[in-house]
């Protein structure tokens, strides 16, 4: 428990090398690009997609979210998590 503690404080890092960490650094913009054209190609207009970092609830500060994506209109919001 303490190592991850430090690694959530700062302390320690996580390695890069990782093969997990590395499959998400190489295919995650192609993912993020197929996602895209999939919304595109049902109706989904003005689609652009942004990168983003952790959200956290305003009301419940505990809880967050890291999406990979999120794209926004007058009508929607939508976070996409792989």
């Amino acid at each position: 428990m303490t190592h991850l503690v430090d690694i959530l404080l700062g302390k320690k890092t996580i390695p890069a090398y990782l093969p997990a960490l590395k499959y998400g650094r190489e295919t995650e913009p192609e993912g993020k690009r197929q996602v895209i054209a999939m919304l595109r190609s049902q109706g989904h207009k003005n689609i652009k997609g942004h990168d983003c970092g952790l959200y956290v609830f305003s009301d419940m500060p505990y809880l967050g979210a890291s999406p990979d994506l999120v794209e926004w209109n007058a009508s929607a919001v939508a976070l996409i998590f792989n």
